[in-house]
């Protein structure tokens, strides 16, 4: 299945809780509260008198970046309508550790305190620090005032799905098993689901489901789920966390955004099936056909195709070159069969960044919010904002050229995209 897929594993980290809620709580009822510095340290100034014992209390909530993390707490739900917005439905995951007062009398140093990955209150503190660096990440984008950034809260809670109702079914099997973001709930909320898929320490879904929160509040419109917003989600997420590997479906599978197609299954006559599993590869093999990797539009030449949006994408925000694969099986032809045709050579010739996708996202697809519309948007390809859409702005905001934009998405990929069509100025008013 490699380059585009390959197997991972887990590796403990340790990170800072950076800007948590901190509390310290004592037998004569002293409540002082203060936040974790960015490094995850704090202090108090305190005068502890007649008490045994005090307590320090660490929560998955942070004021200064507006960001909370809780569990439901009103038992299992058969559908994502019971959620609410209500603060008082939600508890914060926390970590305390108790010390003795006597000992503080004159200061008292509880050193590095690291919450053990085995408890819930880690799962808590590592989506709350996803959510801090998403948010920083688009606080720094062109225009993006932090007022503007609605509080994220997240809901990650076990035991959500009643124990009579199997993750196969209505409402668990179409949604709560899934990460969403749901507007209508909570301008800000979030569900990360534990009990039939666990994404607790998943980055990129934590990371992925912020990026629609942002389509939502600063896009000139909310996007198509399938024609631009799911896509778009996968290969942003990717990009803010610095690796082009991302979860997908598959056990133990990452998925690899810098390959140019999907890996299927060639019957003799068509691709017969996408090969998402080693056990579908070796089904595959057993069948006596051929796994192989089509061109783009050889497979699904559907522009509205979320698989094929992250890939370009990808390409245009990074480094020119380094194709992890060159080589695609165009339409009529077959794997054993196809020669110099089905070779593309480093097709990848825009040096791109993360600051040249950010600025055709505010600056030519942006809404209202941050510099405002852009007057001279023009919407092509599908009605609403598409892959087409998103091509042209790198070509008239000047980040990539037309001849460029079309190596990748028309010629290596195949799809129906032709450059000169995109508009040749599209300035915004803050330029």
């Amino acid at each position: 299945m490699w380059p585009w897929k390959a197997a991972y594993s887990e590796v403990p980290q340790v990170r800072d809780i950076a800007r948590a809620i901190v509390l310290l709580t004592d037998e004569c009822g002293h409540y002082i509260r203060t936040e974790t510095s960015a490094t995850g340290s704090f202090s108090f100034d305190w005068t502890p008198a007649g008490c045994e014992l005090g307590q320090i209390t660490v929560y998955s909530v942070t004021d200064t970046d507006k960001v909370g993390v809780g569990r439901w707490n009103n038992g299992p739900i058969a559908s994502a309508s019971e959620l609410t917005n209500l603060s008082a439905d939600y508890r914060a995951y926390s970590y305390s550790r108790t010390f003795d007062i006597d000992d503080a009398q004159d200061g008292l140093n509880l050193g590095t305190i690291t919450v053990p990955q085995s408890s819930d209150a880690a799962r808590g503190f590592f989506i709350m620090n996803n959510m801090r660096d998403a948010l920083a990440y688009y606080n720094a984008m062109p225009g993006v005032a932090k007022s503007e950034l609605p509080k994220i809260n997240v809901e990650h809670t076990e035991g959500l799905k009643p124990a009579n109702v199997s993750c196969n079914e209505a409402g668990w099997g179409d949604l709560l098993g899934f990460n969403f973001y749901s507007f209508g709930i909570d301008p800000g909320f979030i569900h990360i689901p534990w009990d039939c898929a666990d994404f607790g320490f998943d980055s990129h879904a934590h990371v992925h489901e912020t990026v629609h929160y942002f389509h939502r509040h600063f896009l000139r419109e909310n996007p198509s789920y399938n024609q631009f917003g799911e896509g778009m989600s996968n290969a942003h997420a990717a990009l803010i966390l610095g690796s082009g590997w991302m979860s997908t479906a598959g056990p133990g599978l990452l998925e690899n955004l810098d390959v140019n197609s999907r890996q299927a299954c060639w019957d003799g006559q068509s691709w017969a099936s996408r090969i998402d599993t080693f056990d579908d590869h070796a089904d595959c093999l057993e069948s006596g056909d051929t796994p192989g990797f089509p061109q783009a539009a050889a497979w699904d030449p559907n522009l509205a195709n979320q698989g094929w949006l992250p890939r370009i994408v990808y390409d245009l925000s990074t480094a020119a070159g380094d194709e992890d694969l060159t080589r695609f099986i165009v339409a009529g032809q077959s794997p054993g069969g196809c020669g110099g045709a089905c070779e593309f050579g480093q097709f990848d010739t825009v040096s791109g960044n993360t600051q040249a996708l950010d600025d055709v996202l505010i600056q030519y697809l942006g809404g209202d919010a941050a510099n405002g519309e852009n007057p001279n948007y023009v919407d092509r390809g599908l009605d609403g904002l598409d892959l087409t859409d998103l091509l042209d702005g790198f070509i008239c905001r000047g980040h990539a050229t037309s001849s460029e934009v079309e190596a990748i998405a028309a010629t290596a990929m195949g799809l129906d995209y032709d450059g000169s069509g995109a508009p040749s100025d599209c300035a915004h008013p803050s330029d």
